[in-house]
């Protein structure tokens, strides 16, 4: 059998449906472990970048207008 004639046939159509299935398979895979690394960081308690800590020192930074303040930061600065 050439080539042509087995491209044209439905096992060519099978090899490349499965070629196509298979790379997207093997895509979806990488981008699903990409995902679930960035959200295990933004949701990890001791990292500097969680989305909790994130978010209460950005409230801080709009209530005080220092662009680097925390939150540990003000309270030291209200107690002391």
């Amino acid at each position: 059998m050439n080539k042509t004639r087995m491209l044209n046939s439905k096992v060519g159509a099978v090899l490349a449906i499965g070629v196509i299935g298979g790379v997207g398979i093997w895509y979806a895979k990488n981008q699903a472990a990409k995902a679930v690394g960035a959200v295990g960081d933004a949701l990890n308690p001791i990292s500097q970048t969680n989305i909790f800590n994130r978010g209460v020192n950005s409230v801080v930074q709009s209530l005080t207008g220092d662009k680097n303040q925390t939150l540990g930061g003000w309270i030291y600065d209200v107690t002391h």
